[in-house]
């Protein structure tokens, strides 16, 4: 045995659990000063119910500044959005967009206006041709938007669709009109070469009372298979100006999104952000306070923490730790992780009994010492004497006579300390009592709990 107590040796383990087997008083003090720190600011904004007043003038100026940019960024994306479902309406509907450029139907109706020179009586000298105006005269009959809007419907198209397939070109020198147009469905664009041809037919009608005699010879009339790869380049500008319009739209939605709100000034309060933070740095704080008294308390105090810290302070022999009660929940979690005995102490008393029996004398009768009260040792007495071992629970040697006369006459001793309330340095005396008189100690029993 040790002639004196050792110095208390200090693991960061130890600081650690000894600072997590008060995480009741962690979370109370948390929770008092987050309340302080969040009812504080709300308290001192009592006595005033409304914010400062240049502040909420100018809350007020922002907000109707944020309300009108809004409602402008509103109408921006709106329109974006309406001219990206018109051109994709178009493009889905448009026969020029939708034609193949290497095979596709293309009809031709050319015209040759026959008018003989005639000499104005009126007029001396001078002589004209009415071909020109013929010519304009039938262009319009077939290219008009009226014009263009009644054969439509003759094929159930839109004007603006039908439009973009046909082309009318007059030739003045050669007193030629030529009508092109083009269709994916060959019987189409037959039907409109027949629609055309009969305009121009019931247009000479009346241009011949209106203008003057003269003749329509047809040159050629046909509709044949061919391709055209200008429509190729149509069909990428239409589609790089969609490309477009859905960029624009997206920029359009990503600055309506980025424009922020301005933020209320409050009155006589504080933000939920800042309670939420103020909270949080209450419970940091209680719970530091807390581990730093315990740290403080545990390097300070003569208290034995645990079985191990006992045997390196005194140097007695462990015969077992002894659990003294049963641990539930975070308790028993935290004990666990420490890697206190958590077995059934009745069970853990009964092999401690059983150990003892065998290094005990035959006949000996076990003097059990201690400085807490009889029924903490009632567990391991009641198993000892269970187990065939007479044993006598004396008490404390350092304050009883009958325990120290007792004493006098025992054969083995065991040492029965509690951790948390017994000292180190009592747990000492009692061995050097032990040993001054002669006695044999078989060893500690810790009571942990």
């Amino acid at each position: 045995m040790k002639s004196k107590v050792e110095e208390q040796v200090i693991y960061p383990k130890d600081l650690l659990f000894a600072a997590l087997q008060r995480w009741r008083g962690m979370l109370a003090l948390g929770l008092v000063l987050a309340v302080l720190l969040v009812g504080l600011p709300l308290l001192q904004g009592l006595g005033s119910n409304k914010a400062d007043s240049a502040a909420q003038e100018a809350y007020a100026e922002a907000l109707a500044k944020y309300e009108e940019d809004v409602a402008s960024a509103q109408q921006v994306v709106e329109r974006y959005k309406a001219e990206v479902a018109e051109q994709q309406r178009y493009m889905q509907q448009s026969e020029l967009l939708n034609l193949n450029p290497y095979k596709h139907y293309r009809g031709m109706l050319a015209v040759y206006v026959s008018i003989d020179d005639v000499l104005q009586p009126d007029k001396t000298n001078q002589t004209y041709s009415a071909a020109g105006y013929l010519l304009s005269a039938y262009s319009i009959a077939v290219s008009s938007d009226a014009a263009i809007e009644e054969m439509a419907k003759a094929v159930n198209m839109e004007w603006r669709m039908l439009r973009e397939i046909i082309t009318v070109e007059a030739d003045g020198g050669t007193a030629t009109l030529t009508v092109y147009l083009s269709h994916s469905d060959q019987a189409v664009a037959q039907k409109l070469l027949g629609i055309v041809t009969e305009r121009l037919e019931a247009a000479r009608k009346e241009f011949q009372k209106s203008i003057g005699d003269h003749e329509l010879v047809v040159l050629d009339s046909s509709v044949n298979l061919v391709s055209d790869a200008n429509i190729t380049t149509v069909i990428h500008d239409n589609q790089d100006y969609l490309n477009n319009l859905k960029e624009n739209l997206a920029n359009a939605e990503n600055a309506l999104k980025g424009i922020a709100a301005p933020v209320q000034p409050q009155a006589g309060g504080i933000s939920l952000k800042k309670a939420v933070i103020f909270a949080v740095l209450g419970l940091v704080a209680g719970a530091g306070i807390v581990a730093v008294c315990a740290w403080f308390r545990h390097m300070e105090s003569d208290k034995i923490y645990s079985a191990r810290l006992l045997h390196l302070r005194t140097g007695v022999k462990l015969l077992g730790t002894l659990p003294s009660k049963a641990y539930t929940g975070i308790d028993r979690m935290l004990r666990k992780w420490e890697g206190r005995d958590m077995a059934d102490p009745e069970k853990k008393a009964a092999l401690l009994a059983c150990d003892l029996r065998y290094r005990c004398g035959a006949g000996e009768t076990v003097l059990l010492i201690g400085t807490g009260a009889p029924e903490e040792r009632a567990v391991l007495a009641q198993a000892l004497t269970d187990a065939g071992v007479k044993s006598l629970d004396a008490g404390n040697v350092l304050e009883s006579t009958e325990a120290v006369e007792a004493l006098r006459s025992a054969q083995a001793v065991i040492l029965v300390a509690r951790c948390f309330r017994d000292t180190c340095t009592d747990a000492h005396r009692q061995m050097q009592m032990v040993s001054d008189y002669g006695k044999q100690l078989l060893g500690c029993v810790v009571l942990d709990g």
